[in-house]
């Protein structure tokens, strides 16, 4: 059952209802009610109300206090006057029903005693607020994990918001609460405010930013560690860490906040195993998620965020000092309230209009529409360097101080104007500060204008690409061969792909975008590009697009910030290129082999006598194993993904425990090249062949041979079991493929002859 709320709010909420039925009942109210309410005095201190649900709401419309009551609060504000206050007698013969209200007020003085009776009210609530303390006493130890979360430092308005939240998650107890809205709406702030404000209930906070879009694999572990212990041994599996997670929400009660949800949303699958770990668990605790996009399935409550009403609209405006003007509603609702679009146009009214709201209606050219003809019309008037400032932090896509951007900006920019630069964006709320964790400050954007900012990039790139030009590709990297591998990954999914995307739009197809990128080529030879960024990033969307790089001519060209780890570079000319900021290519032997793992987000290569398992989501390596003499040519998953098998030209196949990483056994008997491996679907069964002709059956746990199977005239290629079957189907360089009846140890028949 859901706690019941006993919180200052919900005191507020009560005693402003008393108050209203009473001066009303009084006929001390000024304001008439469109619909009456029925009151009648049993004697001066007994009230009966006869009602419905909306009257009550257009009673509090009309009190002096700011907005009016919901119906779910003034719902909850006549539960506690008879749970809590116990004043209030219910006189309906079923009270199933929520809108008609019949009951009965017993006040402790006269009912001309308005201020006695709320004095008295006041004291009694908080006299059974301490009998309730055992269960809503909030924890005088909270531990806080804020990470990078940003101070918020203006906010206005949102009291409903922050009530109903926090009903959600106090009374309520509400395992997940989504906060949707569109970009710069207030949705950190609020996440953030609401943390701050029922903090106290919980035993432990943790804020996470998924702006950079984590792996989830990374997110989990961190959340496990913070919420658990950082020493606790992580289980080999996701599903055995969500396990872990959901036993950190059931020990201690905790606030868990994951900002810009949107981020990792259509990324990962598992981000939305995880967020229905927390929505759906066995747990005392509660995960808040802010987002664009709302996740798919109902997964907890959601509460859609719009813009600031007028009145917070103008307070935020009088804080960047903006008046108050009758034009000032008009301004709040051009912008639909939405703070961030507030904030930029607060500077332009001021700079350019000398403050006068109506001025700035009036004109037409600044009157935008919505947030991204807003931040059109401030980035065109931006200095150059500015823009170029702006471009380069959006590429970055995280905070970065001003040493670590200064030597990327092309043309260089000396250190005093990059500071006057950063002060001005700064300023104008385009711009805002950070840490890198230490001393240092760093500047990064929101995530509306950083978006704003990348897509103004990828259309200027596609321009310039279209018509020849090489100055905006030279003065941005496209791509940061240095940065983090999810930098890397965000920057190749929302500026190299789309790049492609819109080139592949307008020019048709792929290869007519491949022959254009080669005259983009010529154009950069013929030019003697020798320095920036164009060679580099011609490079980086050529690849990133899948195009064979053979035979293409990058020599006496700048080829800056190019991540080459992994390109097929072969018969690429890079004669007297300068390849600084550039990451090499690690030098490896050939793949011989490749498999899945059972839940396909690792992969197994066998890269000569080397295994190499990678994680999918980040193309990054995650151990190798070692012991074959000679080369690895196959390889197989059991089906829980437990076991690793392998077969070698040193004729031996060996079972690796993938939790360990270290080899279980070496089967021997072979005389010749293992050339593949097999499982069965139950994973007892192991079978292997090679150029010897022979198919060897193994148990997968002994290792023990438990039969041989012969009927191939040369050597096997591969090896598959029909699922769920005994059979076991092979082929072979003699053309045939075979299936084998396990238990009768002899060829079943010939399936398909190959012509």
């Amino acid at each position: 059952m859901a706690r019941p709320n006993y919180g200052p709010q919900a005191k507020q909420r009560t005693q402003r209802l008393l108050e209203d039925l009473l001066n009303y009942a009084n006929h001390d109210w000024d304001a008439e009610i469109r619909s009456p309410i029925r009151t009648h005095w049993q004697s001066d201190r007994q009230l009966v109300v006869r009602t419905k649900l909306r009257f009550l709401v257009e009673l509090t419309a009309q009190d002096p206090y700011a907005d009016k009551l919901t119906p779910e609060q003034i719902r909850e504000a006549l539960r506690r006057l008879q749970d809590f206050m116990g004043v209030l007698e219910d006189n309906r013969p079923a009270t199933q029903g929520s809108e008609d209200w019949h009951f009965t007020l017993k006040l402790w003085h006269r009912r001309q005693d308005l201020s006695a009776n709320l004095q008295k009210f006041d004291h009694e609530w908080e006299q059974r607020r301490s009998l309730k303390s055992k269960q809503v006493a909030p924890s005088q130890s909270t531990r806080q994990d804020w990470a990078d979360a940003p101070e918020i430092t203006v906010f206005y308005g949102r009291e409903h918001e922050l009530a109903t939240l926090e009903q959600w998650a106090i009374a309520d107890k509400s395992h997940l609460m989504t906060i949707l809205g569109m970009g710069g709406v207030g949705k950190t702030a609020l996440a953030i405010k609401l943390a701050e404000q029922i903090q106290h209930h919980f035993e432990v906070v943790v804020w996470r930013s998924l702006r950079h879009a984590p792996a989830i694999d990374a997110l989990l572990t961190d959340l496990i560690r913070s919420l658990a212990s950082p020493d606790i041994p992580l289980a080999a599996t996701f599903e055995g860490q969500l396990l872990q997670l959901l036993n950190a929400l059931r020990d201690c009660r905790c606030l868990l906040i994951l900002d810009n949800l949107e981020s990792v949303l259509g990324v990962d699958d598992r981000a939305g195993e995880l967020l229905r770990c927390v929505a759906e668990g066995r747990h005392q605790s509660c995960g808040v998620v802010t987002s664009r996009e709302k996740p798919q399935g109902r997964l907890g409550r959601s509460l859609a965020l719009s813009g600031l009403n007028t009145a917070a609209g103008a307070m935020l405006l009088q804080d960047f000092g903006l008046a108050t003007t009758p034009t000032t509603p008009t301004l709040v609702a051009r912008y639909a309230g939405n703070p961030l679009a507030l904030q930029i146009a607060a500077p332009t009214i001021l700079e350019l209009f000398k403050g006068s709201t109506e001025r700035f209606l009036d004109y037409g050219a600044v009157v935008f529409g919505d947030i991204s003809d807003l931040l059109d019309q401030q980035f065109q008037r931006l200095s150059p360097i500015e823009k170029q400032v702006m471009t380069a932090l959006a590429v970055h896509r995280e905070a970065v101080t001003l040493n670590a951007l200064q030597p990327d900006l092309l043309p260089a920019v000396s250190h005093a104007m990059l500071l006057t630069t950063i002060d001005s964006l700064y300023r104008r709320s385009l711009i805002e500060q950070a840490t890198d964790g230490g001393d240092d400050l760093g500047f990064t954007q929101q995530s509306v204008v950083m978006e704003y900012v990348t897509q103004r990039l990828v259309n200027q790139v596609v321009d310039e690409l279209m018509n020849l030009n090489v100055e905006q590709m030279n003065h941005q990297f496209l791509l940061d061969a240095q940065a983090k591998d999810y930098i890397q990954a965000t920057q190749n999914r929302l500026v190299l792909q789309p790049i492609a995307e819109l080139l592949i739009q307008q020019l048709g197809n792929r290869e007519k975008v491949r022959q254009g990128l080669n005259q983009y080529l010529a154009q950069l030879k013929s030019k003697e590009q020798t320095s920036g960024y164009a060679a580099g990033n011609l490079l980086n969307l050529l690849w990133s697009m899948g195009v064979d790089l053979s035979e293409l001519d990058f020599s006496h060209l700048a080829i800056w910030k190019v991540y080459l780890q992994g390109m097929q570079l072969h018969r690429v000319n890079f004669r007297q290129a300068d390849l600084s900021k550039s990451v090499f290519t690690q030098i490896s032997g050939d793949i011989l082999s490749v498999v899945f793992n059972p839940e396909g987000n690792g992969l197994a290569t066998g890269i000569d006598r080397t295994i190499v398992i990678w994680q999918i989501a980040n193309s990054q390596q995650c151990f190798s194993l070692q012991g074959h003499t000679a080369w690895v040519t196959a390889l197989g998953y059991s089906p829980d993904g437990q076991w690793l098998a392998s077969g070698s030209h040193d004729h031996s196949v060996r079972l690796w425990n993938m939790q360990t990483q270290e080899c279980h056994k070496i089967l021997q008997g072979h005389t010749s090249w293992v050339q593949a491996i097999a499982y069965n679907s139950t994973g007892d069964l192991l079978a292997s062949g090679g150029n010897d002709k022979e198919i060897r059956i193994w148990r997968s746990q002994t290792g023990e041979c438990v039969q041989i199977l012969r009927g191939h005239n040369s050597r096997i290629f591969s090896l598959a079991f029909q699922p769920q079957s005994s059979m076991l189907f092979s082929s072979s360089s003699d053309r045939m493929v075979k299936t084998f009846g396990i238990q009768n140890r002899d060829s079943a028949y010939t399936h398909l002859r190959l012509r």
